[in-house]
């Protein structure tokens, strides 16, 4: 908090529930986060990634593949703990319902929680509500070109499936610029799920369709459906994080890395670079225009790669292209190179499976 008063609002009742994603980190990031995560929140070690898309299947593991599923709920429950001991105030059951800038640069916020309103005067406001962010249309973001797509899972338990060390990425006709996905997570759980540019109601659709695919239905038989995991995912369309003294952090800004929408540690990241820019702000120290370079230069290579995937993956999904699917493995798994697509889009599934079998040093499958 850098010695700024800070107020944390929280919408939920209970921080970190509803869970609205996968659960998934990968392990690469954690080096970069801006503090030591405790070993007790990293729930199951995962080994690496299988990929499926239709008759290609293979795996990726160790380095860039390692990871962990976590109990987001838990997670997201020590950060507020963390943001109380360093003196935040978290509220709870509130949300913001109104925002004006004024003329000095401060900006009046109405809060609503409680069964009652409040009125409290913020000189920085750090956004962090989500890929539907409610706050940032408050606050004036121009909003017009956001793509927000969904994600709709659920919880099974009593599945040999969380005891496997691999996530399982399906591509298909089953979603649009999204995946499936089986997410273990240890002692009998896994998530399941599908995300894509999807709305809430075609998530939850296709969902119930990829659970009935051949594949996906033997592999979950006889588990139990528990909970529903899900919500809105940041795909595209976003406007720049920094407008007045107001910075989107996080899925409000869509702060996550492609293809796999990977967000809880690149908001934990931009968070704090954003906490920190909006203290130095309000003392007189920076402008809050640092916090686009300093996310570029901690995490900009990162970005980078992500918007040419996701590039390549949408137009993919969008063409007709027999062996779209394929080749969305293909850059998904960082087995074909965004720039490669333009020689391949057009060539025979057959050639296309052998490319990626190749560079797996597999030419016998």
């Amino acid at each position: 908090m850098s010695g700024a008063k800070t107020i944390v609002v929280e919408r939920n009742a209970v921080v970190g529930t509803p869970v609205r994603c996968a659960e998934g980190v990968g392990e690469y990031l954690l080096g970069l986060a801006p503090f030591r995560i405790p070993k007790g929140l990293l729930r199951w070690r995962i080994e690496g990634m299988r990929f499926r898309a239709e008759n290609l299947k293979f795996e990726l593991k160790g380095g860039f593949w390692e990871g962990y599923t976590i109990d987001r709920d838990r997670f997201d429950q020590w950060l507020a703990r963390l943001s109380e001991a360093e003196g935040a105030k978290v509220l709870t059951g509130t949300t913001i319902i109104f925002a004006e800038d004024k003329l000095d640069g401060v900006k009046a916020v109405s809060l609503s929680g409680d069964g009652k309103e409040t009125d409290i005067r913020a000189k920085k406001v750090v956004v962090a509500d989500g890929a539907d962010s409610k706050a940032s249309e408050y606050l004036g973001y121009d909003l017009r070109r956001r793509n927000v797509g969904h994600v709709y899972g659920m919880e099974l338990r009593e599945t040999e499936l969380g005891e496997s060390r691999f996530e399982t990425i399906f591509f298909g006709d089953f979603t649009t610029i999204g995946y499936g996905y089986i997410f273990p997570k240890g002692n009998g759980i896994a998530n399941v799920g599908v995300g894509g540019e999807l709305s809430e109601g075609e998530a939850k659709r296709k969902f119930f369709e990829f659970v009935e695919m051949r594949e996906v239905r033997e592999k979950i038989s006889g588990a139990k459906f528990g909970v529903e995991k899900g919500g809105p995912c940041p795909l595209e369309g976003y406007p720049p994080p920094v407008k007045g003294n107001s910075i989107l952090v996080g899925d409000a800004g869509n702060q996550n890395f492609k293809p796999f929408i990977e967000g809880v540690i690149p908001a934990v990241i931009c968070g704090d670079i954003a906490g920190r820019v909006a203290a130095e702000s309000a003392a007189g120290k920076a402008g809050l225009t640092d916090f686009n370079a300093r996310v570029k230069e901690k995490l900009g290579d990162y970005f980078a790669a992500s918007e040419a995937i996701y590039r390549e993956m949408a137009a993919l999904f969008r063409s007709e292209y027999p062996s779209r699917h394929l080749l969305i493995a293909g850059i998904s798994s960082n087995l074909i190179k965004p720039d490669e697509i333009s020689e391949l889009e057009e060539s025979e599934p057959a050639e296309i499976r052998k490319t990626i079998l190749s560079r797996l040093g597999r030419l016998d499958q």
